[in-house]
């Protein structure tokens, strides 16, 4: 064999090397304890979990992976902006007003999150770090038809949205972190700045 042939992977694992740092770089592991989410409020996890900041807008968590589960958070969504920012339909999108009741939260929050096709239901008061906020549930389905289950609560705090929305595949893995996520929403606990 020739030296160009045997030095062949090593070729490929240098090129690639780079790209699989900033692939691990863009997750950070989260370990139990108390984090700071948005400069908001604080959560405390009890396990050990994956995060990364997507575009800057919003954070998500995941332990096995974003296509098996996930939680996000956004945070300080103020009046006049849609949930989701960015991209070229960001005009079309439904937009948060400070004056909305929760029940019409719920509906632009499950709309914006899933999909028009997928309505928010059980819609009920919850507590948020507190505060009076809101709670519902939805299920939908991904491309592939693969199932899955969201549990979404959040807040009105200073005329600013807070929105938490856990979900996974409905065969497992919403099931598997489903306590440790509502865990979380029960250990938040508003920052001064947020609650004023």
């Amino acid at each position: 064999m020739s030296l160009g042939v045997r030095a062949w992977p090593l070729i490929v694992l240098a090129l690639l090397a780079p790209g699989c740092a900033s692939l691990r770089s863009s997750y950070r592991a989260v370990s139990p304890g108390v984090h700071t989410i948005g400069n908001a409020y604080t959560v405390e996890p009890r396990i050990t979990w994956s995060r990364t900041y997507m575009y800057g807008l919003y954070e998500m968590w995941t332990v096995d992976g974003t296509g098996l589960e996930t939680l996000r958070f956004y945070t300080g969504i103020t009046d006049g902006q849609p949930i989701l920012r960015g991209g070229a339909n960001e005009a079309q999108r439904p937009r948060f007003r400070a004056s909305m009741t929760a029940a019409e939260i719920s509906d632009l929050v499950a709309a914006s999150l899933f999909g028009s096709r997928y309505p928010p239901r059980d819609v009920r008061p919850a507590p948020f770090g507190g505060v009076d906020g809101f709670r519902f549930e939805v299920s939908y389905a991904v491309s592939g038809g693969v199932k899955r289950e969201a549990i979404v609560t959040g807040a009105v705090v200073d005329k600013r949205l807070h929105v938490i929305a856990y979900e996974g595949t409905a065969l497992y893995h919403f099931a598997k972190y489903r306590e440790e996520a509502e865990h979380i929403v029960r250990s938040v606990r508003l920052r001064p700045t947020a609650s004023r």
